[in-house]
């Protein structure tokens, strides 16, 4: 910006929104996932059981809203689940769709028809479509979804969600 290179401002701007490296915290560190990784995310499915199950998901894509497959071992009855998560600060997460199949239906849950939390992440309601978490920090995080109803014999959940990194400048800047 001070040397009036747009160029130069365009070539960072689109290195760091589809950059799946960085931190302040050493690589290896204490972690759901050993360090903040941003390609990787698990599921447990609500209510807890005596032993957790975590299904896990590699390969996250940034900036594209994407299909996230969780198959659990044997059909389960939910009533939500939650997404753990151990990235770096200035992160947006949009879930766009919940779908859920069952052995003989598959249903999409609304949006407008969920409770969400979390544990330190802001919650943007955009419209009855679109649900953001905004994470402000570095290190784990934990995404609640709550149905309002039970839902019987899951075979597998399927959340449409776009990651994308939080803009460090206005759009004049960068492109």
């Amino acid at each position: 910006q001070d040397k009036g290179d747009k160029n130069l401002a365009n070539y960072y701007c689109n290195k760091y929104k589809n950059s799946k490296f960085g931190g302040s915290l050493p690589r290896y560190t204490k972690s759901y996932f050993g360090g903040n990784v941003i390609t990787k995310m698990a599921v447990e499915f609500l209510p807890e059981e005596e032993t957790p199950n975590f299904y896990t998901h590699s390969g996250l894509q940034l900036n594209n809203f994407d299909d996230y497959e969780f198959t659990p071992i044997k059909p389960l009855d939910i009533n939500g689940f939650r997404i753990y998560l151990s990235f770096l600060p200035g992160i947006r997460i949009d879930l766009k769709e919940i779908l859920l199949i069952s052995s003989d239906t598959s249903q999409k849950i609304p949006i407008k028809n969920i409770s969400a939390t979390s544990k330190s992440a802001y919650v943007e309601k955009n419209s009855d479509e679109n649900l953001s978490f905004l994470i402000l920090n570095e290190g784990d995080e934990i995404l609640q979804i709550k149905f309002e109803n039970e839902i019987n014999s899951l075979n597998k959940i399927i959340l449409k969600m776009r990651i994308s990194k939080l803009d460090l400048t206005n759009n004049t800047l960068c492109d």
